[in-house]
């Protein structure tokens, strides 16, 4: 078993696309997001708005071998 003392904490890439799913519209983050729901000109609100998270995971060798060389 591994303790807390003993678990690396490893860098795995992400990507998050933030988007309405009525317009298609993508926002650069969340700021844009509450300014379209707050704009009255649009017709968007928080029920709209989607969220993609992509994890990308190494193959397991990979990470074994990246988890070693850290120690």
């Amino acid at each position: 078993m591994v303790t807390k003392e003993e678990a690396k904490i490893i860098d795995i890439p992400t990507t998050v696309k933030i988007y309405n799913g009525k317009t298609g519209q993508v926002y650069n983050n969340k700021s844009a997001v509450k300014a379209d729901i707050d704009d009255t000109k649009t017709e968007t609100t928080s029920k709209d708005i989607k969220q993609d998270v992509t994890i990308e995971v190494p193959r397991l060798p990979d990470l074994i071998n990246r988890t070693l060389q850290r120690k």
